[in-house]
């Protein structure tokens, strides 16, 4: 019996068991969650004798490297000189299309777009979506998914997917922490996954660079006068000076939600590319992803992103200046 009773689900196992050359993909800046959902779906595949293509717009960042498959992952500029033909693309932890990449046109490599997501769904995402959001991360679906389609689950492919559980939850910190989340990561570890390894590779392997750039940035760290929304600016100069890349910012915004003060917490990227990148945590009761739809971005309710067109002097007192009537629906004094 299948793990998860949904038609539209049902549909994604019906043309996965007799579809041939699978392109897998998902969104830009790349997450733990993603990059294991993609990595074990195509190892999965790739067992019951399919051929998988696996593609991005951004590299892998540094810290995810270690996951088996992870450097067998391309960028889609590459696809672009190649341009070869797939019988679908799989589309995973993305709301929306354009999170994969906006200069990316699925259509050009193939006929069906499938989508997989556990995200608040902004727009169709494809020709047949299964979108659950009551799922701690896209890693969990793809493990009921492999298991429904008769995939032996190596060791492998059990490490990548209690990678994507572990970071999707916060190292099993946030809200969407559930009981079948943690009944998933308990079958993983059963199946070959290390908590250990997999924590030390995570959290306790950083470069020198990251740990220096991180203390330049949280030296930015500003309150609104009630003390209850801080925030924190990193921008390319600040990098490159710290020899670091903008995949080291990932997670420091952490260090503000242990503020005890604090009910939302923002990091604001300048890259220099004309847009102001914007990483939102929350705290209790704040729904920061309803924010976050607002502007075409999205994640959860404690953790979410989205992007702006403006400089970073504006968008820091816009989205301040927002913030403060925001949270006011949330936050008695």
């Amino acid at each position: 019996m299948s793990k998860i009773i949904d038609e539209n689900y049902s549909k994604i196992v019906e043309k996965l068991s007799s579809l041939k050359h699978v392109l897998i993909t998902s969104h830009i800046n790349p997450d733990g969650d993603n990059i294991a959902s993609v990595v074990a779906l195509g190892a999965g595949l790739e067992l019951l004798g399919k051929s998988v293509t696996l593609a991005l717009v951004s590299p892998v960042p540094h810290i995810y490297k270690f996951i088996s498959g992870s450097e067998r992952i391309v960028e889609f500029k590459k696809l672009d000189e190649e341009r070869p033909c797939f019988d679908c693309a799989m589309v995973l932890d993305v709301g929306s299309l354009k999170r994969v990449g906006e200069t990316v046109d699925l259509r050009k490599y193939t006929g069906l777009v499938l989508n997989i997501d556990h995200h608040v769904k902004t727009e169709n995402c494809g020709d047949i979506s299964f979108v659950d959001s009551s799922y701690s991360s896209t890693a969990e679906i793809i493990y009921n998914l492999l298991t429904d389609i008769g995939v032996k689950i190596t060791p492998e492919i059990a490490e990548a997917l209690y990678v994507g559980v572990m970071t999707d939850t916060g190292g099993f910190q946030f809200q969407n922490t559930t009981a079948s989340a943690m009944k998933a990561v308990s079958e993983l570890i059963a199946l070959g996954a290390s908590p250990e390894k997999i924590s030390q590779k995570v959290y306790f392997s950083n470069r020198a660079a990251k740990i220096v750039l991180m203390g330049k940035v949280l030296s930015t760290l500003k309150f609104d006068p009630s003390g209850k929304i801080g925030w924190i600016t990193a921008t390319k100069e600040v990098i490159d000076e710290c020899g670091a890349n903008s995949d080291d910012l990932e997670n420091v915004i952490n260090n503000l939600t242990s503020i005890e003060t604090i009910e939302v917490a923002i990091l604001f990227r300048d890259l220099h590319d004309g847009k102001i990148k914007l990483s939102l945590r929350a705290r209790n009761s704040v729904d920061v992803q309803k924010f976050a739809l607002k502007y075409q971005g999205g994640g959860h309710k404690k953790a979410s992103g989205m992007v702006l067109d403006a400089t970073l002097e504006d968008a820091v007192n816009r989205v301040i200046f927002e913030f403060r009537d925001y949270i006011r629906d949330y936050v008695k004094n």
